[in-house]
């Protein structure tokens, strides 16, 4: 049951790092803040520095700390799909978080050591850089978190408008699955989620949720059922447009919400543009 909660903990959805461009404005904030405590708070012993000095070791420091952190850069670009939002987690967060600080206090250790002449233990180093980061990253990734938070609401509350006015009836179909063994219609399926090799199929039979398991690739589950009903808003999903009963946002995106108690659905970034003009051409048609 503990070991349950924690995973839940590590795998619940968290503000990605797949916009180059939003990484360096948060790792640029990082670094100035970093400059900031040093030149002014001089923590850390901080004063054994002359004073027209202490800009300069400032920079140096905060500066050694920022170029480290641009490595990482080249990871988001050349491994985009490692840093994609819609897998994105807490438990990757803060894998990053201990990748980033064990790199930076092995680039302020070298500066300490062959331009101070000093010589401390990596251990004492890390710690350091993790007291002194904490605080910079804490708020530069609390301004991410508002400015995504802010976007992802506006979309959610357009999506959702859209939702309002989309008055689809459902279509008297049955769904081709041919490895499902009961007859499935569209309009009892709620949404569809790919987990490996199978396929789980959520669905609402006579008022109960019912979750059917199938050997299936989601590519082959999409080429047998071309509905107008049916939109792949996610890597792993497929969501019946006619069941949606609520678009959300958070600072990590959009979701949509099916029924009470049943987990929320994410969708991409790239198909929130998609879902927003389905369900507007939906509206105009009704």
């Amino acid at each position: 049951m503990a070991g349950t909660a924690i995973l839940r903990f590590f795998r619940q959805r968290h503000p990605a790092h797949d916009d180059p461009w939003g990484y360096l404005r948060t790792i640029t904030i990082i670094g100035l803040l970093v400059f900031f405590m040093l030149w002014v708070f001089t923590p850390f012993n901080f004063q054994r520095f002359p004073e027209n000095w202490r800009v300069l070791m400032a920079f140096l420091y905060s500066g050694s700390a920022y170029l480290t952190m641009l490595v990482c850069l080249v990871w988001i670009v050349k491994l985009p799909r490692i840093f994609k939002a819609e897998t994105w987690t807490l438990g990757k967060e803060l894998l990053l978080i201990v990748y980033q600080f064990t790199t930076v206090s092995f680039s302020v250790w070298l500066v300490s050591r062959y331009l101070e002449g000093v010589n401390r233990p990596y251990a004492y180093t890390w710690g350091i850089v993790a007291a002194a980061g904490i605080l910079p990253y804490l708020v530069a990734t609390a301004v991410k978190h508002i400015y995504q938070l802010q976007r992802n609401l506006r979309e959610a509350v357009a999506l959702q408008g859209s939702l309002q006015q989309h008055q689809q009836e459902p279509e008297a179909v049955l769904l081709h699955v041919p490895e499902l063994l009961v007859p499935l219609a569209l309009d009892e399926c709620l949404f569809v989620r790919a987990q490996g090799n199978y396929l789980h199929i959520m669905t609402e039979k006579t008022g109960a949720i019912q979750t059917y398991i199938v050997r299936l690739p989601m590519r082959k589950f999409m080429e047998d059922n071309p509905l107008a009903a049916l939109f792949q808003c996610h890597r792993a999903y497929v969501v019946n447009l006619i069941q949606i009963s609520r678009v959300g946002g958070d600072a990590a995106g959009c979701y949509l919400q099916f029924r009470e108690g049943l987990p929320t659905v994410p969708v991409s970034r790239a198909n929130v543009a998609k879902l927003k003009q389905l369900l507007g051409k939906a509206s105009s048609a009704a």
